[in-house]
Order: C-alpha cells, then structure tokens, then sequence
C-alpha cells in the first residue's frame, strides 16, 4: 500500500505471497521491496519489477554486408521506458566463412510491461569486446548487422542480471545489498537493479538481519542464525571479516537511531543499529563497536522472528523489540558465579539507555 497526504491508501501490488515479511530500502526516487519469494520497485507512485530480466539467446546465421571473414560474438539487452537497460548472459558465437553480414533472427520478446526496446551488440572479427550496433522495438524478432564500429558505446551490462528475491535488503554507499539464504549479494556500484550473482559474498549460515551504517566510519551489520558480524571498508570489495558476537540476530528486529541516544551521547550524528538476539538487546555502531544492552541484567526466550522500534518516552530513549513464533529458552547462564538472573518477559520487551 502508499499512504496519500490524506491518509488514504493505494493499493501497489497485489497477490503476494502470504505469511511472508517484507524488507525495504529507499534510494532516491525508488523504494525497494522484497520478502524472499518476491521482490519489487516502486517509483513514481507506481509498482515496478526490481531489475529487468535477461533476454534469452536469439539465432544467428550469415547475412550479406562488409564484415570481414572471421568469428564474431552477438548479445542483445532489454530497454525499459525510463532508459534503463538490462543485463545479458553470454554472448552467441557465429563465423562467417566469407565477407558478409550477420542476421539475427528469434530475438526474445520481454514480457517486462516496462520495456520498450532492444539493443544489439557485436564484437569485431576474433574480439571479445561488443560494440552498440543498434536498437529495435521490443515486439521485433529480427535484426541484421551489416558492420561494426568500435567507435560506438560498447556492452557494459554483460554478465548482469536482476538480484535474486532477498530475505533481507539494505543499501550501503552506493550499493544494494540483498540477502538470499546464506549469501549476501551487492549490485554493482550505482547500479541497484544490476548483480554479478558471482559476486556472491557465502556466510557459514543464514542471514537473518542487513544493516548497513552510511557514516563517516563505513561498515554494515550482518546477522546471521548463530553470529553477529560486521563488516569494515567502505566498499564490498574492501569489507573486513569481524565477528562481534556467538550468537544469532532475531530476524526482522533492526531499528536504526542516531548515536547521541546512548551514553554520553559521543556517537551523535551517526547512525547506530538496535536489534535483538537470542542473548539479549544490542546495538552495533558505525565503527564496529558493540554492545549488548540487557544481557547482564535479564533473559528472555528468543523467538523466531519480530519487529524493532526506537522511540522517546517520558524524557529516556528506549528500543522496544515485539517478539512472535515459537520461544526456545533465554540466556540463563549465571551472571556472578552464584546466582541466575531471568526475567521472563514475553512478547514485549522494553530496554532504556
């Protein structure tokens, strides 16, 4: 739904999965959209598809022309209306015996209502590099290249595709980070809808919480089911490994708040994260310190999933976690060597700092 000024709803999309949590992340104009089965965009006030989904492999055969003899490479990318275009898979391989053309027949047909034009691609003799040859209209199948100029825009989107339908997704500097499973995957710099699924970043299990910090310190926070994680550099191909705790994030806990709420208020003007684990409520800051804010002072049974909120009430600030699912045991574990502290709270909890 997109809530008007006046507080009345419209209806984006309907008949998504049901039982399925979403996760989002605005950049710029766009809010992105995904619950792990499926995923999407919305821009302008209008629901789109995340990405555009790669065209298939058309078919090639000689043609006439002035190309030299020789073996060649084409591709072919989908055009959406507002100018962007999609990745492509490998390129279809085609030599020609003799000088002639090359005519491409069987060009798929998006389905995608969003795009509107084809873009054809072709390497010179024996390169592996392609060049822009020309632009069709979506509906049409065929296309003949009659030569190649090197002097054109060449393919940039090869090997990219839409990302998959996240758990859970954040963005961090110029990058989009979508959690799948037990793998993160980042866009390409200042490209939210184009992945490099090779680019895949594995983690020992699943992910259950991305939280990326846009401060002058560069890091993201990764919750997974046994581990808090952050990861330090101020890009995916910089980020460094640290471990910061033992034990899991309760998935959809994150809430995000500005530093000077906690303490002496050193942290203002950067963004730190809250969430819940399975040994308490914590937070991570932007420069990978973290803190575990009631482990020491009470347990409560951890649950399968949840939802977060930092707010200020009667002069303190406080993050409140709202807990649901089946409940396994808390933290029990003797604090001071004589005694066991357990506060059974369920489902609300409420910890002020």
């Amino acid at each position: 739904k997109m809530m008007s000024p006046a507080y009345g709803l419209v209806t984006l999309r309907s008949g998504l999965a049901a039982g399925r949590d979403l996760t989002y992340a605005p950049v710029g104009d766009r809010v992105f959209y995904s619950n792990g089965v499926e995923n999407g965009c919305i821009q302008n006030g209008l629901n789109r598809t995340w990405g555009i989904v790669t065209p298939g492999r058309p078919v090639l055969s000689a043609a006439s022309g002035t190309l030299l003899a020789g073996d060649y490479q084409v591709a072919v990318t989908y055009v959406r209306n507002d100018g962007q275009e999609s990745g492509t898979g490998r390129a279809v391989a085609v030599a020609l015996s003799g000088v002639g053309g090359i005519s491409i027949t069987s060009i798929p047909v998006s389905t995608d209502p969003g795009v509107v034009y084809k873009r054809v691609y072709a390497s010179p003799v024996g390169s592996k590099t392609l060049y822009y040859c020309g632009i069709v209209l979506n509906a049409t199948t065929t296309f003949t290249i009659a030569a190649i100029h090197t002097d054109a825009d060449p393919l940039i989107t090869q090997f990219l595709s839409p990302p998959p339908a996240g758990d859970f997704i954040g963005y961090f500097k110029s990058w989009m980070l979508v959690a799948k499973d037990e793998r993160l995957y980042p866009s390409e710099a200042y490209g939210p809808e184009l992945f490099d699924l090779r680019k895949a970043i594995p983690f020992t299990s699943r992910i259950t919480m991305v939280a990326p910090l846009n401060n002058k310190a560069d890091g993201c926070w990764i919750g997974t089911a046994d581990q808090v994680i952050f990861l330090s550099g101020g890009s995916p191909e910089e980020w460094t490994y640290q471990t910061a705790a033992d034990y899991g994030v309760v998935p959809y806990t994150l809430a995000y708040a500005d530093g000077e709420l906690l303490g002496d208020g050193a942290s203002r003007g950067n963004t730190v994260a809250f969430f819940a684990t399975t040994r308490g409520l914590c937070v991570g800051y932007s420069d990978g310190a973290f803190e575990n804010l009631t482990e020491s002072r009470f347990a409560y049974p951890s649950m399968e999933r949840g939802a977060g909120v930092v707010r200020r009430h009667a002069g303190m600030a406080q993050y409140i976690a709202v807990l649901a699912g089946r409940a396994t045991a808390g933290n029990t574990a003797p604090l001071d060597g004589a005694q066991t502290h357990t506060a059974v709270v369920a489902p609300t909890l409420t910890a002020t700092g």
